[in-house]
């Protein structure tokens, strides 16, 4: 079986499908795979406007493509929730340490208060605790920015899994393989 490389634009679907753009089955459907942004919803578009030579056959062969589609999107979607997972456990020490160091703050201001620190040890560590907090913000504004992306990712996984199968060298695309899937 050939697997399509050529579509007329990026998301679109093979014009004149060819032995180079498409796969057949046992069956004898089509199965176009194009490459680029839209690889789910591609196949799926053209296994809903193609022709059979029955109503069983065409339901066997949708519900195929939208299984691999789904199946494939399933994947991703584990992957970017392990990813989300390990991000989130990487940055909570920066909370961590933004809280350890509003705490060493406040001590800091008790102790100065009271004469517990001269003023000259106080401004030391404040300039200390200062560029650690500098530090610790611009940290936990890129956790924050990383949260916001996995976030957007998790909230749509097939439009994520599309955004990512468009960026993947033409090499490394497999295409869907509704083959399993049909019964």
């Amino acid at each position: 079986m050939t697997t399509a490389t050529r579509v007329t634009e990026p998301g679109g679907t093979p014009v004149n499908p060819t032995a180079k753009t498409v796969q057949t089955t046992s069956m004898g459907a089509m199965l176009i795979n194009p490459v680029g942004p839209g690889a789910l919803d591609g196949p799926r578009i053209a296994a809903r406007e193609a022709v059979y030579g029955n109503s069983e056959l065409e339901r066997r062969t949708i519900a195929a493509y939208d299984d691999a589609a789904f199946d494939r999107v399933r994947r991703t979607e584990a992957s970017l929730r392990e990813s989300a997972e390990m991000s989130l456990q990487r940055n909570a020490k920066h909370v961590e340490t933004a809280e350890n160091v509003a705490g060493r703050l406040l001590t800091l201001a008790k102790d100065l208060r009271r004469g517990k620190v001269s003023v000259e040890d106080a401004a030391t560590e404040y300039q200390r605790l200062q560029a650690l907090a500098k530090d610790t913000q611009s940290r936990l504004e890129r956790a924050a920015h990383e949260a916001a992306r996995h976030t957007e990712r998790l909230s749509d996984p097939y439009a994520a899994t599309q955004n990512i199968i468009a960026k993947m060298p033409r090499s490394s695309f497999v295409g869907l393989d509704p083959t399993r899937f049909i019964r």
